[in-house]
């Protein structure tokens, strides 16, 4: 069993607690521990993933300078922006990098902070 598997395993958990609750018509005390508990499982679950894709990230040199460069890029680009459609692109390039971040994909990462550098390469430094 890996990070993952426990992730999935705790959100299988926490989903088991909330269909038992809804079943079985829980009240009080209980009821709301039970809750607290299946949330608790639940934010672990998160967490756990994104440990997963922390790792996933870490273990491509590659996708962790792709990162780096993509954030100094925007982060001097953002400076110079004065053009509200030019944040616009900006703000989405670096939505989509966070999405492939999140989507464990080394590839997507690498792809999506290239295409935030291209962007970026026409802003005045």
């Amino acid at each position: 069993m890996d990070t993952a598997d426990l992730a999935d395993a705790c959100q299988a958990l926490a989903e088991e607690f909330d269909k038992k609750q809804a079943a079985l018509n829980y009240t009080g005390a209980q009821a709301t521990t039970l809750g607290e508990l299946s949330a608790n499982l639940s934010a672990q679950a998160s967490s756990l993933r994104t440990l997963v894709v922390a790792d996933a990230i870490n273990s491509s040199n590659d996708a962790v300078n792709a990162i780096k460069d993509g954030t100094e890029a925007v982060n001097t680009a953002v400076k110079n922006v004065q053009d509200a459609a030019d944040a616009i692109r900006i703000a989405g390039l670096v939505l989509s990098l966070g999405a492939a971040i999140i989507s464990e994909n080394p590839g997507s990462v690498i792809a999506s902070a290239r295409d935030v550098l291209d962007a970026v390469k026409a802003f005045p430094a």
